[in-house]
């Protein structure tokens, strides 16, 4: 059992609380949907619950089988996928999985071809990442979660740039792993991204403001 813990957590910048006192705790088997108008800190949340950011009052716990995780290993058990979210792009796609290999395992049944083929990028496989089309791009970021092992899966609008069979790939993707994960879906889209979640999360319940 893996379990996610916002304890009061809040986030503000300058001098304006983004949000306030989120006290939530998320376990394995749930997908989680994120939901609210933009600018609401829904990808801010996520940053958070991946360990990239700090909250500036309360604080995230990570637990794994009993064991509080650091936020200096909280990489090993999570995967995290946004349009904004960076690739090294002088590398090639089978390049960059071939070295996060390095780090962390792929799920049981795939190989490095076989994660790019059934994704749709295999044609694409030795072409470097900065010549891909955003499409492209956005379904190596979600290789990169949703292809690799790890209990806590955070993915920030992740139809985002794709088309149909790129959105089929990843709800089928998401089906075949909720039982064993934590799932969070940020989207504004919500019959669209979320229609799978058993969970929601409405930013807009928490305070905000100065």
């Amino acid at each position: 059992m893996t379990q996610l813990k916002f304890n009061q957590a809040g986030k503000k910048f300058s001098a304006r609380w983004i949000f306030r006192k989120v006290n939530e705790t998320f376990r394995t088997g749930e997908m989680i949907a994120v939901t609210g108008p933009n600018g609401s800190g829904k990808s801010t949340l996520l940053m958070m619950a991946a360990g990239f950011i700090s909250p500036d009052e309360g604080f995230v716990e990570w637990i794994d089988d009993n064991k509080k995780i650091s936020i200096d290993d909280a990489y090993r058990i999570l995967t995290f996928a946004s349009p904004y979210s960076e690739l090294m792009e002088e590398f090639s796609p089978d390049e960059l999985l071939r070295f996060y290999q390095r780090f962390k395992p792929m799920n049981s049944g795939y190989s490095v071809k076989s994660a790019l083929d059934y994704s749709g990028i295999g044609e694409y496989a030795f072409t470097k990442i900065k010549f891909l089309s955003s499409g492209m791009k956005q379904r190596l970021k979600l290789v990169l979660a949703l292809l690799f092992e790890s209990k806590i899966v955070l993915l920030d609008e992740p139809f985002s740039h794709i088309d149909k069979p790129g959105e089929e790939w990843v709800i089928e993707q998401m089906k075949s792993s909720s039982m064993n994960r934590i799932i969070f879906i940020a989207s504004n889209q919500k019959e669209r991204e979320t229609f799978l979640c058993n969970r929601q999360l409405e930013i807009e319940k928490f305070p905000s403001g100065k």
